[in-house]
């Protein structure tokens, strides 16, 4: 089994964002992040993480085990178990992550609440940070 967490850092201000993907497998750790440099709010920002979630698990070929994601955004597992999103900008994530979804023969989508995916969570501020910053100098 896989336990994958997946969180998004946004900056309304600038309208940037940063998602990530962590997973641990025979006790080692994987991140991976992606800079989204125009985004418009942290929905997308999380519906694109999600999307890196699952690409990431079929590049690394784990589309076979049993894949346990925990996501802190409501908005996006609710999609995903009802396979419906009441704002229409979201749909295209939303089908871009049921038609990747299709790949696995065992997945499980989890919410939990944000103290539960602090790792995620301050990767996603960390490297957000740090991109601004690199942007200012």
């Amino acid at each position: 089994m896989v336990k994958i967490y997946t969180d998004a850092a946004f900056d309304p201000n600038k309208k940037m964002a940063t998602i990530v993907t962590l997973y641990h497998q025979s006790n080692q750790r994987f991140q991976f992040s992606e800079f989204v440099p125009h985004i418009e709010d942290n929905h997308q920002a999380e519906f694109k993480a999600m999307i890196l979630c699952l690409e990431k698990l079929i590049q690394q070929q784990l589309q076979d085990q049993l894949c346990q994601i925990y996501s802190d955004s409501k908005i996006v597992i609710s999609s995903i178990e009802k396979e419906y999103v009441k704002d229409e900008r979201y749909q295209p994530y939303l089908n871009k992550i049921l038609f990747l979804k299709k790949n696995f023969s065992l997945i499980f989508f989890n919410w939990i609440p944000e103290k539960q995916n602090l790792a995620a969570d301050q990767l996603a501020k960390s490297v957000l940070h740090k991109h601004i910053k690199a942007i200012k100098e």
